[in-house]
């Protein structure tokens, strides 16, 4: 049988379907390849985080180490002179090194403040002191006006404290007495203070029951230029009329 030759039409016919085949499965593979090759969900985004931090972090300037803030120059002047007033009538906690003087320093910014330690004033330069007022306020004085009233100053050492008792006889069996507890504040000329009332009553058989009407009663004794003593209560106003002058 004689062979037939193959036309170049018939060629192309016959290795048509090899090419389309051999086309569609290199684009199945593409597509696998692809697939395969896709990252999970959320990998493409944290891997853009990623960068996007690294490059942040990369921008970003070393950040300069923390320094404390200087202390202001002269803070603590006269803390030594504070230190020997109030040690001189107050012994201070049992602390030690650095914490002791933490102490010291917290006090002194109190005092400086106004917040504690009033009574402890300045000289004319700023220095802290104790003005020795006990001259002109230690000892027994009367009132004036009443003439039923008697007041006894005693002091506290040299701390520029001082106990006020205030006595006021209503009849031969019944007493009030202020007792009080201040400082003398030098600018004032005056004992600022508080403290309490109470009704003293006294039987036949000489037993006395204590009847309190308040227990925070504020107020201040100031002196007067002409040497008395002037009552001032900011509770009752128990003292409008009294003017208590020294008892010789």
């Amino acid at each position: 049988m004689k062979k037939q030759k193959l036309t170049p039409i018939l060629i192309i016919i016959l290795i048509l379907p090899i090419l389309t085949a051999c086309s569609s499965k290199s684009s199945d593979t593409d597509e696998k390849v692809r697939i395969v090759a896709k990252p999970k969900d959320g990998q493409a985004s944290e891997a853009a985080k990623q960068d996007e931090v690294s490059t942040d972090d990369s921008a970003k300037p070393e950040k300069a180490p923390e320094t404390d803030k200087p202390s202001e120059e002269g803070g603590y002047e006269y803390l030594d002179e504070f230190i020997d007033l109030i040690c001189s009538y107050s012994d201070p906690p049992d602390l030690e090194g650095n914490e002791l003087d933490e102490y010291f320093k917290e006090q002194y910014d109190s005092w400086e403040s106004g917040d504690g330690f009033n009574n402890i004033s300045k000289d004319a330069t700023g220095k802290p002191v104790i003005v020795d007022s006990k001259d002109k306020l230690l000892g027994t004085w009367e009132d004036s006006w009443s003439q039923r009233a008697h007041m006894e100053i005693t002091a506290y050492d040299d701390s520029g404290y001082y106990q006020v008792d205030i006595y006021w006889g209503s009849s031969a069996w019944e007493t009030r007495h202020w007792s009080f507890y201040g400082y003398y504040d030098p600018k004032e000329d005056a004992i600022i203070y508080e403290g309490s009332c109470a009704d003293e009553i006294t039987d036949d058989d000489g037993n006395t029951e204590y009847d309190q009407q308040y227990d925070d009663g504020t107020g201040k004794l100031k002196l007067t230029g002409s040497g008395e003593i002037k009552w001032i209560d900011d509770k009752e106003n128990a003292g409008e009329d009294c003017v208590f002058v020294r008892k010789q």
